[in-house]
């Protein structure tokens, strides 16, 4: 493994690194947090996956109850939403049928607004979910989710507002061409500031493979730049051979609506990514917790902690200093962190001795060593918590301590682990935040991609429907 004197991060910082399995630390005085014994009569200890799958399913069942806000319970209430589309059709349909003797230059005010009420009831509904969830701080995959529906809800909001404004006196076929061509109004305004962060992220990425090697992992941004252009470049090629008539010019035309819906929604998410990851890494907890988890992140040949892992515990013992210092009670630290094929003692270990030196009592530290992945860090901190406390980490305030890249994804898999802890970020380097923003919106077309797919079909299906209408007229 290469490593770096300036900075370090391992894949326990993201979803495709390994480790090997946790080794029996040094000291028998430190009794690291563990479910290996060394007792040979002993029964032989439960694997770490079967470990890991046990506390992720309890987690998840406590998550699911303490959860603000269900990305569920959100699609139902939008889904309700559509029979208010039904009335506000029919009504505008009765409005110029009856009051505009069936002139739409009459009465096309009452469609764009009828729109704009739909609009506007569906961004009522992202917003005070996520109003929910940032009074919770509850940031994650839910926020991100909320947060880029909004942001598509308010971009066509704000385009059919100004067509209402503008005025004029447009025929039914100029109307339905200007609707079922919103979402390709926004890819066309957002061309140049979306180029210019897919640019960032390629540049950056290229700085990040300089420091820190040709990894899967460190190439997402380039990927991204890569399928973000590919993607305007067919759009554009398609755009140019629908114009006309025929089965064929039709066909090209559906192709048009996929890519263009599909581009606006997933820059609305990206950019939702991008704002809760720099959410998350700003938040402070304003409170003292009773736990404060420090996630490992590699440490040196001799055993000390890297420069980014030494970030990361000074972040924590800062904030638990501060707290002591505005009338709240001391934290236990929770040190988190296995150990590596090329790594003398545990992460955990390495933690506590560098805590110890820096004026931590050994009662505040509890080691938990087992740990490869940051989703292991949270579910095996949670063990480790409840063991020490014994009582529920529910009924606990839990913090931890990353580095302000990796703050959000400590939150989404603290949420896994059923915590609802509270992220501090440490500084680092710049080239690390782009491609932390790739690999998080990634994650949430993952764990999101049923709500997301839902509804981009929805969009889809009433764009399609609007361009039939047009082909009949």
């Amino acid at each position: 493994m290469v490593l770096s004197d300036n900075e370090y991060t391992t894949m326990s910082d993201t979803p495709l690194d390994y480790k090997a399995d946790t080794a029996q630390s040094n000291g028998a005085d430190y009794a690291p947090y563990s479910t290996v014994t060394l007792d040979a009569d002993a029964p032989a200890p439960i694997s770490r996956k079967r470990a890991f799958d046990r506390a992720a399913k309890d987690a998840m069942d406590a998550a699911a109850r303490s959860k603000p806000v269900s990305v569920k319970r959100i699609w139902r209430r939008f889904l309700l939403l559509i029979p208010l589309v039904l009335v506000l059709a029919i009504g505008s349909y009765a409005y110029i049928q009856l009051k505009a003797n069936g002139n739409l230059e009459e009465g096309w005010r009452s469609i764009y607004v009828s729109l704009c009420i739909f609009l506007a009831g569906a961004a009522v509904l992202f917003a005070s979910a996520l109003m929910r969830l940032h009074r919770r701080s509850w940031y994650g995959y839910e926020m991100i989710a909320c947060a880029g529906s909004l942001l598509f809800c308010l971009a066509q909001f704000a385009f059919f507002l100004v067509m209402l404004m503008l005025g004029g006196d447009p025929s039914l076929w100029q109307f339905l061409v200007t609707v079922s061509n919103s979402a390709e109004y926004f890819v066309l305004l957002s061309f140049f500031p979306m180029g210019f962060i897919a640019v960032l992220l390629f540049v950056s990425n290229i700085s990040l493979i300089r420091h820190e090697g040709l990894r899967p992992v460190n190439l997402l941004g380039i990927a991204f730049g890569i399928a973000w252009a590919a993607a305007n470049v067919l759009l554009i090629l398609v755009g140019s051979t629908w114009s006309g008539v025929g089965v064929a010019s039709r066909a090209m035309q559906t192709v048009n609506l996929l890519i263009t819906v599909g581009i606006a929604l997933g820059e609305c998410l990206l950019i939702a990514t991008m704002l809760c990851a720099w959410l998350a890494s700003r938040h402070v907890p304003q409170h003292g917790v009773d736990y404060l988890v420090v996630l490992g992140c590699g440490i040196r040949s001799d055993g000390k902690p890297f420069p980014l892992l030494q970030r990361r515990i000074d972040r924590a013992i800062a904030f638990d200093a501060e707290r002591v210092s505005m009338g709240d009670g001391p934290s236990v630290f929770v040190c988190s962190g296995g150990q590596g094929p090329d790594e003398p003692i545990s992460e955990a270990l390495s933690m506590s001795d560098y805590l110890q030196e820096n004026g931590v009592t050994r009662e505040r530290i509890v080691l938990e060593d087992r740990s490869t992945t940051t989703n292991e860090n949270m579910a095996f901190s949670r063990e480790a918590i409840e063991e020490h406390a014994h009582r529920d980490a529910g009924e606990l305030r839990v913090g931890f301590s990353t580095t302000n890249y990796h703050v959000l994804r400590g939150y989404v898999c603290a949420h896994k682990a059923g915590m609802n802890a509270e992220g501090l970020g440490s500084k680092t380097r710049y080239y690390f935040w782009p491609n932390a923003f790739i690999r998080e919106f990634a994650g949430l077309l993952v764990w999101q991609w049923k709500p997301i797919v839902q509804t981009y079909a929805i969009i889809v299906l009433i764009y399609l429907y609007l361009s039939s209408v047009i082909a009949l007229i």
